[in-house]
């Protein structure tokens, strides 16, 4: 365990405590933001997927170009929630949001990539979002699939073809 001295006794002496278990902790204490809204996945009546059988779903129904653009906004909001774990804004992503429809959502297969990750959606206020609870739980699995998520956008990257070269405007124009 990595440690950190960060917690001060009543003596006002250091305490070593676990990194870990200080970010337990902060998520234990957010469950108490959750609000009483009905949360259920995000499949469309699939059993539940690992993120690589949910990307596989997704690689088959798109273009290199819109798959590799999925899992790396995905690795990134994965990345965001473990930089900054509490902030429930990094958690919670409106199912309406038109850039992560156009880019993971509406792709099929896209919605089940999103629950694989550990999304669930809840409505609030009217709204429907994409939503990662603040459990210990989804904190592993949050964990485990930005990893995930990684090696996905690392061999997706790989895998795209070169671009064409760039036209030159000096080709065939002579100063004549």
């Amino acid at each position: 365990d990595v440690i950190d001295l960060c917690h001060v006794s009543d003596d006002d002496t250091p305490q070593p405590v676990a990194k870990r278990q200080r970010i337990d902790d902060a998520l234990a204490m957010s469950v108490a933001s959750v609000p009483d809204a009905a949360i259920s996945p995000p499949v469309s009546g699939t059993a539940s997927l690992t993120v690589d059988q949910a990307a596989a779903t997704v690689q088959a129904g798109s273009t290199p170009e819109q798959y590799a653009t999925c899992v790396d906004t995905l690795f990134k909001a994965m990345d965001k929630i473990v930089a900054n774990p509490t902030e429930e804004k990094f958690r919670k992503i409106k199912t309406s949001n038109k850039g992560i429809n156009s880019r993971v959502g509406g792709l099929t297969g896209g919605r089940d990539l999103m629950s694989a990750v550990g999304f669930l959606t809840q409505n609030m206020d009217g709204d429907e979002f994409y939503y990662i609870q603040p459990t210990t739980e989804a904190w592993e699995k949050v964990t485990r699939s930005r990893e995930s998520l990684r090696l996905l956008t690392e061999r997706a990257k790989a895998a795209m073809p070169p671009p064409p070269p760039l036209a030159s405007p000096y080709i065939g124009g002579g100063m004549g």
